[in-house]
């Protein structure tokens, strides 16, 4: 109970600090200065604001355009994840794919982003194909690439958790033992392999939704998604941030809960208790 009540009053002055971070560190011609009062001038205004009013259509619109772009990325890295780490590692074409995961791996994040926005570009302009716009509209070329970018992230990350648990489980006696029983590969890669690394995955979930978190903002902004982080950077207005940020945290926990049943769901239906 008092390690809990730490963590909550930490976790709110981190909040805090960071929805008034922007106020605080003002940039002049000197440099940038710290206005340190201005943070509790900024706390005592919260009371007198009216909440409410400010979670409008837009708002909404907004926020659930985040949270459908961080689910289905988060979904799509994890199932591509699962799919080449359980049922394309045992083949030796993989080998050559995991060499290259791991080059883009050491690749920093904002990097891979950037190269794929160009390598995009440079599509259109060879082919005439748009597979990506700019343009803050329904269309599908601007929903499934920033999908696709944002995935990348989680993808790699759950990939090489995988295939780290599927070489070591692949060495256990009952893997052995299912193997001279005659099983086939595929049901013992979901029978006995995936059952025993689903504790491991569920446990990294939060490091791989944290990762794709981060991303949010770099794709969000690059890509021109007008989602709830344009209330972080492009609205100077404390009351938009604060209520920006406590949006997106819930928005995570959404994701992670929703992840986490459809991981269930996937045990319930195809694996064997």
């Amino acid at each position: 109970m008092k390690n809990s009540l730490i963590q909550g009053v930490v976790f709110i002055v981190i909040l805090l600090f960071v929805s008034s971070a922007p106020f605080v560190f003002v940039s002049s011609f000197r440099g940038v200065e710290v206005e340190w009062m201005r943070i509790f001038e900024l706390i005592q205004s919260i009371p007198s604001i009216d909440w409410l009013d400010r979670i409008d259509a837009t708002f909404v619109e907004r926020m659930a355009r985040t949270f459908v772009l961080l689910l289905v990325a988060m979904l799509f890295g994890l199932t591509f994840a699962l799919v080449l780490g359980l049922f394309v590692a045992r083949f030796k074409v993989f080998r050559l794919f995991r060499g290259l995961i791991e080059i883009i791996g050491i690749v920093p994040d904002f990097i891979i982003i950037i190269f794929s926005v160009v390598v995009g570009v440079q599509v259109y302009q060879m082919t005439g194909i748009r597979i990506i716009s700019f343009m803050p509209d329904k269309n599908t070329a601007h929903f499934w690439f920033p999908v696709l970018v944002l995935s990348i992230a989680p993808a790699l990350y759950f990939l090489k958790l995988i295939h780290v648990r599927f070489l070591q489980i692949s060495g256990e006696d009952y893997i052995r033992t299912a193997v001279s029983k005659g099983l086939d590969v595929s049901t013992i890669n979901l029978q006995h392999v995936y059952r025993n690394m689903q504790p491991f995955i569920h446990a990294e979930l939060t490091k791989g939704l944290s990762l794709t978190i981060g991303n949010l903002f770099i794709v969000e902004y690059l890509l021109n998604v007008i989602g709830l982080t344009h209330y972080i950077f492009a609205v100077k207005d404390f009351p938009a941030t604060l209520l920006g940020l406590c949006a997106l945290l819930l928005i995570a926990l959404l994701v992670f809960l929703v992840v986490k049943f459809v991981l269930f769901l996937f045990r319930k239906g195809l694996i064997y208790e």
